[in-house]
C-alpha cells in the first residue's frame, strides 16, 4: 500500500489576527502581548518552526510552516493540519509521533501563546481531539487497504466513492485512495465537520448534565443557610459560561455555513460526485444540529438563569432575617441590662445611739454614670456573645426552601463545576 501523506487535525475556531500572532512567533519567537519571553523562547525551540508563510487560497488565509519534521496548515478560521511523509517501514511509528508532537508540543505551545483574553472553559479545551488519523493512499488495491485497517486494529464501517477517489471510514482511521494532492481538500472539510460535531455532543451532553442538576436544585427539599452562598456562587459560574457557549455556538454556526457555501459550489461543478453529495449533506445535518442546540441552549441559559435569581433572592431573605434577629436580641439585652440598673430604688440609712447621737449614714444610688458604663458594657459584651452564639446555630440548623444540600455538594455537581473551567 502506498501511503503518500498521514494527517491529524483539528478545529477551534480562530481569525486571521491570530495567524499573524503565530507567524510573529514562528519568525521571531515573540509576541506582541506580555507573555514571558523566557517561557515564549522554550516554546519556539520545542515546535523548532521553519519556513512559516501565510498564503492565500480560494480567498482565506493559510499559514504553513515545517515544525520540526512536520508539516503544519494553520486556516484562518481555526481549522490546523498536521501531516507527515511517512517512511513506508515505519508507519505505526510515525503515526505515533505525530500524535505525541501535536499533543505534547504543538498545543501546549498554542495554548499558551493565546492564553490571555476570555478564559476557554476546560469543556472546549477538552474537544481538542486530533483523531481520526487520515492517510492519503495513492494506487492502493482494496485488498491492500483491507490489510491496513487489519494491521491497525481497524475495521471499514462506510466506503463513499466518486470517479477519482475512494474514501474508507473506520473508527479512528480514514483511508482516501486516490491522486494524494487532489484530496487534501477532503481532508480539511472532514476535520471541520468531525470537529463540529464533537463539539455539538459535547455541548448536548452538558446540556443534560447542567439541566438534570439545576432542577435537583429547584425540586427538592431544603438547604441550610451557610450552603446558599455556595450554590449562588457555583451557578453564577455556570451561568457565566454558558453566555460563552452561546457565543460559541454562533461563531461555529457561521463557519459552517460559509464552509456550507464552498461546498456547495463544488457540489454544483460536479452534481454527480458522491463524496461532494455526501459532504453537503454532512454540512446540511450539522447546521440543522446547531440550530436546534442554540434553541436548547438558550432555553437552559433561561432555567439557570431563574434558579440563579431564586437562590440569590432566598439568600438575601435569610441575611436580612438574621439581621432583623440579631439586631432585635441585642437591643433587647441591652434594654434589660440597663432597666436592671434601676430595679433598685435609692434609699438612705441613718444609725442613732441610745443617746440620740448619729452613728452611721448611708445612702443608696439607684443609678450612676459609672454604673451605667459598668452595666452598658456588660450587656454589649453578652450581646456580642449572643449574636456569635445565633450565628453560629443559624448556620448550621437554618434552612431555605430550596433543595437538600447533599445533592448540591455530591460529586456529580462538583464536575459541573470542573468541566466548566474551575
Amino acid at each position: 500500500m502506498k501511503i503518500k501523506k498521514i494527517f491529524i487535525g483539528s478545529w477551534y475556531s480562530r481569525t486571521q489576527l491570530h495567524l499573524s500572532e503565530l507567524h510573529l512567533f514562528f519568525t521571531e519567537g515573540r509576541s506582541h502581548l506580555s507573555l514571558n519571553k523566557e517561557k515564549l523562547l522554550k516554546y519556539k525551540k520545542n515546535i523548532n518552526p521553519s519556513n512559516a508563510s501565510i498564503i492565500k487560497e480560494n480567498g482565506h488565509e493559510i499559514l504553513v510552516a515545517k515544525l520540526d519534521k512536520y508539516d503544519l496548515e494553520y486556516h484562518e478560521n481555526g481549522l490546523v493540519l498536521m501531516s507527515i511523509d511517512p517512511i513506508p517501514e515505519k508507519i505505526n511509528q510515525e503515526m505515533k509521533s505525530l500524535a505525541d508532537f501535536t499533543l505534547n508540543k504543538m498545543f501546549d505551545a498554542f495554548g499558551f501563546l493565546f492564553s490571555q483574553g476570555a478564559p476557554i472553559p476546560k469543556i472546549f479545551i477538552a474537544l481538542k481531539s486530533i483523531l481520526p488519523y487520515v492517510v492519503l493512499a495513492e494506487g492502493s488495491t482494496k485488498q491492500e487497504i483491507e490489510r491496513f485497517f487489519v494491521e491497525q486494529k481497524e475495521e471499514i464501517r462506510q466506503e463513499i466513492k466518486n470517479d477519482e477517489s475512494i474514501i474508507y471510514y473506520g473508527n479512528r482511521l480514514i483511508v482516501i485512495n486516490g491522486k494524494a494532492e487532489d484530496n487534501i481538500d477532503l481532508v480539511r472539510i472532514f476535520y471541520l465537520l468531525n470537529d463540529a460535531k464533537n463539539q455539538f455532543q459535547k455541548v448536548l451532553d452538558l446540556h443534560r448534565f447542567i439541566w438534570e442538576e439545576v432542577d435537583k436544585v429547584k425540586s427538592k427539599g431544603k438547604i441550610r443557610y451557610c450552603d446558599l452562598s455556595l450554590n449562588r456562587d457555583t451557578l453564577m459560574e455556570i451561568n457565566n459560561e454558558i453566555i460563552f457557549f452561546k457565543s460559541r455556538l454562533e461563531q461555529v454556526n457561521n463557519v459552517l455555513a460559509n464552509e456550507s457555501v464552498e461546498c456547495a459550489k463544488m457540489n454544483k461543478l460536479k452534481p454527480d460526485d458522491k463524496i461532494a453529495i455526501h459532504f453537503m449533506e454532512s454540512f446540511e445535518s450539522l447546521k440543522r444540529t446547531s440550530s436546534y442546540i442554540k434553541n436548547l441552549w438558550s432555553m437552559t441559559e433561561n432555567y439557570v438563569s431563574n434558579t440563579f435569581n431564586l437562590i440569590n433572592l432566598l439568600y438575601q431573605e435569610g441575611t436580612q432575617k438574621q439581621l432583623n434577629i440579631l439586631q432585635f436580641i441585642f437591643v433587647i439585652s441591652a434594654i434589660a441590662s440597663i432597666i436592671t440598673m434601676g430595679s433598685v430604688y435609692g434609699f438612705e440609712i441613718n444609725l442613732f445611739d441610745k443617746s440620740g447621737l448619729s452613728v452611721l449614714h448611708g445612702e443608696s444610688i439607684s443609678f450612676a454614670f459609672f454604673d451605667l458604663l459598668r452595666f452598658g458594657g456588660t450587656a454589649i459584651l453578652a450581646g456580642s456573645a449572643l449574636y456569635l452564639l445565633f450565628t453560629l446555630i443559624y448556620n448550621k440548623v437554618a434552612a431555605s426552601r430550596i433543595t437538600d444540600p447533599r445533592l448540591i455538594e455530591n460529586k456529580e455537581f462538583g464536575k459541573i463545576k470542573k468541566m466548566l473551567g474551575e
